[in-house]
């Protein structure tokens, strides 16, 4: 049977209108979204825009955004984080809550993590799998460290690494720590204290790293001190590890101060600029002055907090030395509050 012309171009008008007034409805929407980025959460006006560009066959509406921001707030979870995790993952606005979010939650807290932990967890990898990323790490936490405290204990200092965590790497690592006789409590201590820094070094950066503490910094495997050199060379490349080295010479220290910091590796952690150069002028001065009644050691004053730090060792002496307190606030960088 034959089509009419009357018919087809109905057909046309009518599909064309009906294309416009959706077209006109999800451009409605759309602004109310914007608005709403820029009304709740604080979004420049192009930051929203470019923000929902990001999803533009699943944009939200304002009801379902509000509802979600509403759900992560009630979490603990900042207006100006969720603006940073909808920036950084716009389809977060989208996401069912009973099937995205809330399944994950109840994982969390069964683990143990409450408050600003569970917060910063479920900010860290809401967008990860639960079955494919998260438990199944978690999983693999657990057989590293031996208890859910300890991977509780991971989660709270480093929330990210189960969406870093690569086990291929880990347990090459894991190989050459104990290829040097490094115990399983050992490699605990270090997962449970740095984990972001265990787990983000590279096979070949660890083993440059264990050679070096032995080698250089002269920390036999056996002593208490290795893992201790471990953990902070691992932290630093080798040029700034030397660097460090050159700044402790330049104090006047001997060829041969790797032996002093072999027993006080704790030295390659402190800033040398802010406090270990500013504290040794110090020192120096009152030494010279004969005001060091103590006749404490640098070790002994950098390691001291900086409120300590004033109240014995600069501000008894403001009156007498007043180009000491000055100079050494300005080198230390003490911000005004704390003087």
């Amino acid at each position: 049977m034959a089509v009419s012309h009357s018919f087809f171009f109905k057909s046309i008008v009518n599909f064309s209108t009906t294309t416009a007034a959706t077209k006109e409805a999800e451009s409605t929407q759309n602004a109310d979204t914007v608005d709403y980025l820029i009304n709740s959460l604080g979004f420049s006006k192009d930051a929203a825009i470019a923000t929902l560009n990001k999803v533009p066959h699943s944009r939200p509406s304002p009801k379902k955004a509000d509802s979600m921001v509403n759900y992560l707030e009630n979490l603990g979870i900042s207006k100006t984080h969720i603006r940073s995790m909808v920036s950084q993952t716009p389809k977060l606005l989208c996401c069912k809550m009973d099937k995205t979010l809330e399944p994950k939650v109840k994982f969390f807290r069964e683990l143990g993590l409450s408050g600003s932990a569970l917060v910063k967890a479920i900010s860290g990898c809401w967008c990860r799998g639960l079955d494919t990323t998260i438990k199944s790490g978690v999983s693999y936490l657990k057989k590293l460290t031996g208890s859910d405290d300890n991977v509780v204990l991971v989660l709270k200092r480093w929330p990210r690494v189960l969406v870093f965590l690569d086990v291929e790497t880990v347990d090459k690592n894991l190989k050459l720590l104990i290829n040097y006789g490094l115990t399983h409590d050992d490699i605990v201590k270090w997962i449970t204290r740095h984990p972001s820094n265990f787990f983000t070094i590279r096979p070949d950066h660890m083993k440059d790293t264990l050679h070096r503490v032995e080698n250089v910094l002269g920390i036999p495997r056996n002593s208490a001190m290795f893992l201790y050199g471990v953990e902070i060379f691992s932290s630093h490349d080798r040029s700034r590890v030397d660097e460090k080295f050159g700044v402790f010479r330049s104090f006047g220290w001997p060829e041969s101060s790797p032996d002093y910091l072999a027993s006080h590796p704790v030295f390659l952690t402190l800033s040398f600029e802010k406090r270990v150069k500013p504290r040794n002028e110090v020192l120096k001065i009152l030494n010279e002055k004969k005001l060091n009644k103590n006749k404490v050691g640098l070790f002994t004053v950098v390691i001291l907090p900086e409120s300590k730090f004033l109240k014995y060792y600069i501000l008894p002496y403001k009156d007498m030395l007043p180009d000491l307190y000055n100079t050494y606030l300005s080198k230390a960088k003490i911000p005004e509050a704390e003087q």
